[in-house]
């Protein structure tokens, strides 16, 4: 599962970055914010098989994480080109804090049952 990870992230960033190039509308901007939420989304699903979970939280929670990083990366995607007044950054952050959150504590809730 590790390398599935590393080899479909790898290949989405590559695709993305091929993509700033070559489409004048794809702002600098949202080019490195989708590509720092690619890169995100790839460490918490890289965290989820290496972190102590129990089997049912490792299966939930590579879904959730991958779901919650597609709507990351379309909110990166369409968000304004600047850092200030940016909603869509700050409801990418606010998911990113509740996605660290959630698998911080099914780790202590996995190793607290064992």
């Amino acid at each position: 599962m590790k390398k599935v990870i590393f080899f479909a992230f790898t290949a989405f960033f590559i695709v993305n970055i091929l993509a700033g190039f070559l489409l004048t509308c794809y702002h600098t901007f949202n080019v490195i914010a989708t590509s720092v939420s690619l890169l995100t989304t790839a460490v918490l699903m890289y965290a989820v098989t290496k972190v102590h979970l129990k089997a049912a939280f490792r299966v939930s929670l590579t879904y959730t994480f991958a779901i919650v990083g597609v709507v990351s990366y379309l909110l990166m995607l369409f968000s304004h080109h600047q850092i200030q007044d940016n909603w869509c950054l700050i409801v990418a952050l606010v998911l990113l804090a509740l996605e660290a959150t959630i698998l911080y504590i099914t780790h202590c809730a996995s190793k607290r049952t064992n």
